[in-house]
């Protein structure tokens, strides 16, 4: 990983690593720092970059057939689409912003990508979230919420903190995947138990597990388990806002496991913090309902009015300052 000096307009002296994904994405994810300590702990804790999550709970080859494309499914015969949709508009390159509601709510279907059994090319027009992030990313030191994410120019001709007005990124655009190791429920807790000893230890250690949770009718649920604490890619350090500008979107490919990501709902100028709800629902379909959410600390909601089994239990402050801020970061009760 590369490095180089740069100042702020104040003289303040900063460095920043320009890929710390040693160019696995296909754009640079930068880290600025001020203090050599921030890269030890980046060190320390991040112990591997990776692009995708990854599991050793199934084989990675197509479960579903592929098309037979060859014109990179521009054609509305196209196998997958005809059998699973096409939501993308490639000029975003994302989700078609109609598809977008303003509480990013409605939106309840599973996105599947065109796979390893397809024959079109992988430049097709429904192979999006496979290829990684779509523009520059860095991630950065925020005022009191640890480290951050923003989106910044290609080749950036003033300081990042001098807040771009143009828009970096389109409503719709798909922005990086929410990747990390993908583990049973049973590893989710003895971790947990790991975390809290390390926070309580270290001071903050931080726990970055998601939880994807889709409800199958009144019974049955399927739960994906992703934890990036030490296998990760950018996604991890992205905060929780109650007022987000990103949401997660469930897609597949080559795999049943869903790939948590991540497009924006609203334009986003260069320089703005990315944020994703950590409790959010992604949607209500034909009685299929799916949601998302992590466990952060020993207590949070689940709704504005505190559930009565986390009464007492020590809270985490949401710090996102915007007004629709519950004041509590999520919890996921059943861990």
């Amino acid at each position: 990983m590369s490095e180089k000096q740069s100042s702020h307009e104040v003289q303040q002296i900063f460095s920043v690593i320009e890929d710390i994904s040693n160019k696995i994405e296909r754009f640079p994810v930068s880290f600025i720092y001020e203090k050599n300590r921030d890269v030890k702990e980046l060190r320390a804790k991040h112990l591997q970059y990776v692009k995708h999550s990854v599991t050793s709970l199934i084989s990675c080859e197509s479960y579903y057939d592929g098309c037979d494309c060859t014109d990179n499914c521009e054609s509305s015969e196209c196998g997958c689409k005809s059998t699973h949709g096409f939501f993308y508009d490639p000029t975003i390159p994302g989700l078609h912003p109609s598809l977008i509601s303003p509480d990013t709510g409605k939106f309840s279907h599973t996105i599947y990508e065109c796979n390893s059994s397809c024959t079109c090319t992988p430049g097709c027009l429904n192979r999006l979230v496979q290829h990684g992030t779509t523009l520059p990313l860095q991630i950065f030191k925020t005022h009191n919420k640890g480290w951050g994410v923003r989106a910044i120019p290609l080749n950036p001709s003033k300081s990042v903190d001098n807040r771009f007005q143009e828009t970096i990124i389109k409503k719709g655009q798909f922005v990086c995947e929410y990747a990390g190791e993908i583990i049973k429920t049973e590893q989710v807790k003895s971790r947990w138990k790991v975390y809290q000893e390390r926070e309580e230890g270290e001071g903050d250690a931080g726990n970055y597990v998601l939880c994807l949770k889709e409800h199958i009718g009144h019974e049955r649920i399927l739960r994906t388990n992703i934890d990036p604490t030490f296998i990760g890619n950018v996604g991890r350090y992205i905060n929780h806002s109650c007022s987000p500008n990103l949401a997660i979107f469930l897609a597949r490919v080559n795999s049943l496991i869903p790939i948590a990501a991540l497009f924006a709902v609203r334009d986003i100028c260069a320089g703005e913090e990315l944020s994703f709800d950590y409790a959010g629902k992604i949607g209500i379909q034909d009685g299929n309902k799916l949601e998302y959410v992590t466990k952060e600390v020993m207590g949070g909601y689940t709704s504005r009015e505190e559930p009565k089994h986390f009464q007492g239990l020590e809270k985490k402050p949401c710090l996102c300052s915007s007004e629709e801020c519950r004041g509590i970061l999520p919890f996921d009760e059943s861990l």
